[in-house]
């Protein structure tokens, strides 16, 4: 099924319970500027889990998000209809993400394919919040996982 096959207006996306914040070091979280960042365990290989031992390493693989994105990604509740995030986006970032409809449908595309979103149709039924959540046994200073903190 290729994405002009799908009726998008009724697409409910939904984030995987993945660990993720915002990165102070980059925008000021308690601002409509904040921008997310998305922490994705590595699978490692037998020969590289031994290099790894040696030689150090990170468990994540970090991906940063614009502002854009962030808010994208915040929108993606399982509650709310694509035909709504992309009039939330048109009317917070105008001609920064025009045209909404194809630049919404091809970052969803690619988040549904890296497996960070699953896309609904219709409404996700007993949604769970997917709220920042810190990464497991790791300490990264910058990272916001409630905007109280500020």
């Amino acid at each position: 099924m290729t994405n002009q096959d799908i009726n998008w207006a009724n697409i409910h996306p939904y984030r995987a319970d993945l660990p993720w914040g915002y990165d102070s070091r980059r925008a000021d979280p308690s601002t409509n500027e904040r921008q997310a960042v998305i922490f994705i365990r590595k699978n490692f290989s037998r020969i590289e889990r031994i290099v790894r031992r040696f030689l150090g390493g990170a468990d994540y693989l970090q991906r940063p998000m614009d502002v854009i994105m962030t808010t994208l990604w915040e929108l993606c509740d399982g509650e709310t209809p694509f035909a709504e995030i992309c009039n939330i986006l048109d009317h917070q970032f105008k001609e920064d993400i025009a045209p909404v409809g194809e630049r919404s449908i091809a970052a969803l595309t690619e988040l549904s394919r890296l497996g960070l979103l699953t896309l609904h149709l219709g409404q996700v039924q007993d949604a769970e919040p997917r709220n920042p959540n810190a990464v497991k046994d790791e300490d990264y200073h910058w990272l916001v996982i409630s905007l109280e903190e500020e």
